[in-house]
């Protein structure tokens, strides 16, 4: 991977570096349900645990077997980190300015 960092106050910085990942997706099946879990970990290192991040999947789906509706109610709530980032990652394309210009994005109603 190469980065760099390049802005207005003549900063031009540039470095390499190496990234090793792994991933499992997982199939959980009772008599009633299937569900997927997906697990995945990202390190400059060699610390990739392929036991761990296999359990984490399994964990995942069977968590999700058999799943039902709830009631609406309105509460306080805990969301696993995950899940956070994917709303982050959703919310934050609405912050590209080509994204408002092609009005793809919340704020591109907004008179600024």
């Amino acid at each position: 991977v190469n980065v760099s960092y390049i802005n207005s106050y003549g900063i031009d910085e540039k470095y390499s570096t190496n990234y090793i990942g792994a991933a499992g997706v997982v199939v959980a099946k009772d008599n009633n349900s299937q569900m997927l879990g997906y697990e995945h970990y990202i390190s400059k290192g060699d610390d990739i645990d392929s036991k761990k991040i296999a359990q984490s999947a399994v964990n995942k789906a069977v968590r999700m077997l058999n799943a039902e509706k709830g009631n609406s109610l309105k509460c306080p709530v805990i969301f696993e980190n995950e899940l956070v980032a994917d709303i982050l990652t959703i919310v934050a394309q609405s912050f590209y300015i080509e994204n408002i210009e092609k009005n793809k994005s919340l704020f591109s109603k907004l008179q600024i």
